[in-house]
């Protein structure tokens, strides 16, 4: 998420762990000192990770909703 600086017209950013705005082109946040500079794979896999994580909390959900509907009704109901 990039932008420019009013004054100087110097691109700035947000860091991704603290929020914070950093320079563009920084390695490592000023201000949480987390390195910006994630390859790509590792940026693809965390992606695909917060997916799969998102599908098992459905699943999970939905798992828990059936066991509290077989839990009212009883079994084969």
């Amino acid at each position: 998420m990039k932008r420019r600086d009013r004054a100087g017209g110097k691109t700035s950013a947000r860091c991704p762990f603290c929020n914070e705005d950093v320079q563009a082109d920084a390695s490592i946040c000023r201000h949480c000192g987390n390195d910006l500079k994630i390859p790509d794979s590792l940026t693809l896999e965390n992606a695909e990770l917060k997916e799969r994580l998102a599908n098992l909390r459905r699943e999970l959900s939905d798992l828990a909703s059936s066991a509290a509907k077989t839990k009212v009704n009883g079994p084969g109901e």
